[in-house]
């Protein structure tokens, strides 16, 4: 209700005999008062959204979906493998609690796994440390020549976003997990950090077997450990008597190619780059979906939604001779497939 319609029925209710124009008595009287009324309906509605799962956001989903026994995955720290050398190029051994750091990120020596060999745990949160690689700088006086990350071994992964936790609490309440049926593999799939969306393949190879096909958070293949531990926890979880597997999707490189037709004076990189971004959540959606759907064992990539995506990305106006894997039909996915957008070359005719 806006405080123009509250101030509108109020003057309403007032007889015409009096003076009800601005300004007035009147409505500098009833004026303020329907304002105030117009921002109590403002938080009526804001508490009714904030009451579904559907429409609830922040600490209000926080405490929806503590009601069914979830909890939001919190930012984890990046683990590193690093090199320490002396000044004859052999690895050297240091004290633990020694503090380097790279850019804008510090990282501390959490454990010695072999003589010049450490993990370093980062001090800062959330995946962008996870592509920090190479030499590093102690902020510590240490005695080495040279110290290098050589590998990630755990990644850091940022706070679950409220689209995730909906999706969670979503599919517990929507999908009878229950018994170790499809549901229930794809919940304990989904209940480990940096899990996406998982599809479940029941009998894949005889009686008793299941697969569990993950992706990572930016619905990409996982990695070994990501594997790795979904395999654990659901091996400390599942019935007795199940052969459990668990997997990633295999990518399946896409290339695009396409001549098009810009505006005056176009800037051809902001456009590969608008369009590349809008095809990559394109590429996101549809897996989203795909994995979604409990009984679909197939999908594609549609060349008219490629083409629709092209013309609507900055200053294009028409577009030819669009081919995906140099050729112009749809991308077929199997069942263990996502997309992988390897290249995009985009020629002005």
């Amino acid at each position: 209700m806006t405080y123009e319609k509250i101030l509108d029925d109020a003057l309403k209710r007032v007889d015409n005999k009096y003076s009800k124009r601005e300004d007035s008595p009147i409505f500098n009287g009833i004026a303020p008062a329907c304002y105030e009324i117009s921002k109590v309906y403002e938080i009526m509605e804001e508490h009714l959204k904030q009451s579904f799962g559907m429409t609830a956001n922040g600490v209000y989903l926080n405490n929806l979906v503590k009601e069914v026994g979830l909890e939001r995955f919190e930012a984890t720290y990046a683990i590193k493998k690093a090199e320490f050398k002396d000044e004859d190029d052999r690895l050297t051994d240091i004290d633990l609690n020694l503090r380097f750091a790279k850019d804008e990120y510090s990282f501390v020596v959490i454990k010695k796994i072999e003589k010049g060999i450490f993990y370093l745990k980062c001090e800062q949160s959330g995946s962008a440390p996870n592509e920090i690689m190479g030499d590093i700088l102690p902020i510590d006086n240490v005695s080495i020549a040279s110290a290098k990350i050589v590998a990630n071994v755990e990644l850091g992964t940022d706070i679950e976003d409220d689209e995730h936790l909906r999706l969670r609490y979503l599919q517990k309440v929507r999908e009878p997990a229950t018994s170790g049926n499809i549901y229930h593999y794809r919940l304990w799939a989904m209940e480990v950090e940096n899990i996406s969306a998982a599809k479940i393949f029941p009998l894949w190879n005889g009686n008793g077997t299941v697969k569990v096909m993950i992706v990572n958070s930016d619905m990409k293949s996982a990695d070994t450990l990501l594997i790795n531990k979904v395999k654990n926890h659901i091996e400390d979880v599942r019935p007795i008597g199940a052969t459990v597997t668990v997997v990633t999707s295999s990518a399946k490189d896409i290339t695009i190619t396409a001549k098009i037709r810009t505006s005056l004076n176009a800037n051809m990189e902001l456009t590969k780059l608008d369009f590349k971004s809008k095809i990559e959540k394109y590429i996101k959606d549809i897996t989203k979906e795909y994995f979604s759907n409990i009984r679909a064992n197939s999908y594609f990539i549609s060349l008219a939604q490629v083409g629709k995506h092209l013309l609507e990305s900055k200053d294009v106006i028409d577009y030819a001779e669009l081919k995906l894997n140099s050729v112009t039909a749809n991308i077929e996915l199997s069942a263990e497939q996502i997309a992988n957008i390897t290249s995009i070359m985009l020629e002005v005719m």
